[in-house]
């Protein structure tokens, strides 16, 4: 799927205001790498159905286990969800 700027603009998915942009509202990363990495796919929508979908069940996973989530990940973390 291909988005311009105008529509970006028009979404408010990027803001010059950023506490006002959709993007900063669902910004919940602690590295730059993450909000990197996020910015990426708010920039770079998925254009194929499954892979929203795929995206979709991958969140809601996440959601649902938010219990079990570490507070803190090192580079020596190994996390399986089951």
């Amino acid at each position: 799927m291909e988005i311009d700027q105008t529509s970006f603009n028009d979404l408010a998915i990027f803001s010059h205001h950023d506490e006002f942009s959709v993007f900063s509202k669902l910004d919940f990363t602690e590295t730059l790498e993450g909000r990197e990495w996020l910015l990426r796919y708010f920039k770079n929508p998925f254009s194929d159905y499954f892979k929203i979908l795929e995206t979709q069940q991958t969140v809601r996973q996440i959601y649902n286990n938010l219990d079990r989530w570490p507070t803190s990940i090192s580079n020596g973390t190994i996390m399986v969800l089951v």
